[in-house]
């Protein structure tokens, strides 16, 4: 599912800009509505569900991604390339 949404137009072109700003560290933030992704996924994200046990395959050039949603209890999450999912509570 995230796979195929950072595969859009739309991101491909925010991955392009990040890969020319010529920093060596790339993260790219997001915003999560609830309807980006299935009611599981963003129930999970939102509320403080488990995470994937995977680690994140993200694109070329990208080592991070954070997730924000509306909603403190969901924290933040970040997909950290080729490492772990990482839940983090930076408003308390």
């Amino acid at each position: 599912m995230l796979t195929n949404a950072l595969q859009d137009e739309t991101m491909q072109s925010k991955l392009e800009k990040l890969a020319a700003s010529g920093y060596e560290e790339r993260h790219l933030f997001l915003s999560v509505r609830p309807h980006a992704f299935s009611f599981a996924v963003y129930n999970n994200l939102a509320f403080g569900g488990p995470l994937p046990d995977e680690s994140p395959r993200l694109p070329a050039g990208l080592d991070q991604l954070w997730l924000v949603t509306r909603w403190k209890d969901g924290g933040v999450i970040r997909a950290i390339a080729n490492r772990e999912w990482r839940r983090d509570y930076p408003f308390d």
